[in-house]
């Protein structure tokens, strides 16, 4: 009897073991979906601001390189007119 008890309970132990091993295979399932799509996710926002920042970043290249562009112009144009003031000094 009482080793039939005991069977029982051992039974009934495993029963329950084997119930939450499934319970926690589809828990760890529905986790590893979750995170696997977070993880997609944070990779297509980092790769949106990665392209953004490259954007920006060759904008903000033009941008120097035509104000660098004008300042040689302006360099130029007051070298041109500080040599005009040299020769009109050296006239009058």
């Amino acid at each position: 009897v009482i080793d039939n008890k005991y069977k029982d309970k051992k039974r009934q132990q495993q029963a329950a073991i084997d119930v939450i091993k499934t319970q926690l295979g589809q828990l760890r399932a529905t986790i590893d979906v979750k995170y696997t799509a977070l993880d997609q996710e944070i990779a297509q926002k980092a790769a949106t601001v990665r392209v953004d920042y490259q954007r920006q970043r060759s904008a903000a290249d033009a941008n120097v390189a035509q104000a660098i562009t004008q300042l040689q112009t302006l360099e130029a144009a007051l070298l041109d007119a500080e040599r005009d003031l040299a020769r009109y000094r050296d006239v009058a």
